[in-house]
């Protein structure tokens, strides 16, 4: 299981993060069987060097900048779907 870690904090948010909230609705339903995503209030970057927002954690691996068709390509590309 793919587990993946939507910043939705207020930086995060405004900075493009309210647009990931749509994700599951991208997935397919044999996709969102091998993913596990979850929306979390804080992650913590915003408060280290330079990182910039919104953030995604992917089964632990920091993801900076990131839009939907980013984060959907990522997800397909790990557990091996098709990147239709």
């Amino acid at each position: 299981m793919l587990n993946v870690r939507i910043c939705v904090g207020t930086t995060c948010y405004v900075m493009g993060g309210a647009d990931l909230l749509v994700v599951n609705e991208v997935l397919t339903q044999e996709e969102k069987r091998k993913v596990n995503v979850s929306f979390v209030p804080c992650l913590g970057y915003c408060k280290g060097a330079n990182k910039k927002p919104p953030f995604v954690e992917i089964d632990g691996k920091l993801y900076e900048e990131i839009d939907l068709d980013s984060l959907i390509k990522i997800i397909r590309e790990k557990i091996g779907e098709p990147k239709c």
